[in-house]
């Protein structure tokens, strides 16, 4: 049980490797099409992706400081 949870924890880090670097692109977007969006769905897709890559960046922060 221990092998299968350390396992996903590994996959789900190493891909969160791998899209972190999209973030600042993502955090770009966010402050560039949001005085301009005025229709609700873009805004919160792009809020959402931006709330995720503040979480993950939060993640990663606190993995490796805990390894």
């Amino acid at each position: 049980m221990f092998v299968s949870m350390d396992l996903s924890l590994l996959t789900f880090t190493s891909f969160l490797r791998v899209t972190f670097p999209t973030c600042s692109l993502y955090t770009s977007l966010y402050h560039f099409f949001t005085p301009f969006s005025y229709s609700l769905l873009p805004k919160n897709i792009l809020f959402f992706f931006y709330n995720m890559c503040r979480v993950t960046g939060h993640f990663l922060r606190l993995y490796n400081r805990m390894r």
